[in-house]
């Protein structure tokens, strides 16, 4: 049920493989294997992809059907704002 969640939700946010590697600093292998089911997510990565995609853990390994909804999907966002999004995130990441 996770590699199909997790397809779900970056297809649902209009993402590549290649974009949410970027954005978690994972490689798109990483993601790719997850998707296809060959590699299994740490704790710690299965909280980072599920806060990346507003849903709760639960949603993403199949234990529920709920999901929390994101806040503002990226397709609603110029390409001027997700690029001042990701430019403050990898600030953020730099200093924190």
């Amino acid at each position: 049920m996770f590699p199909q969640r997790l397809k779900e939700c970056r297809l649902k946010a209009r993402l590549t493989m290649k974009e949410v590697g970027q954005t978690l600093n994972m490689a798109q292998s990483t993601i790719s294997g997850y998707e296809n089911g060959s590699r299994k997510p740490d704790l710690d990565n299965l909280h980072r992809l599920a806060d990346f995609y507003n849903v709760s853990c639960d949603f993403l390994l199949g234990r529920t059907d709920e999901q929390t909804e994101m806040l503002f999907p990226p397709t609603t966002l110029s390409e001027k704002e997700q690029q001042f999004l990701q430019d403050a995130l990898n600030l953020y990441r730099k200093y924190r």
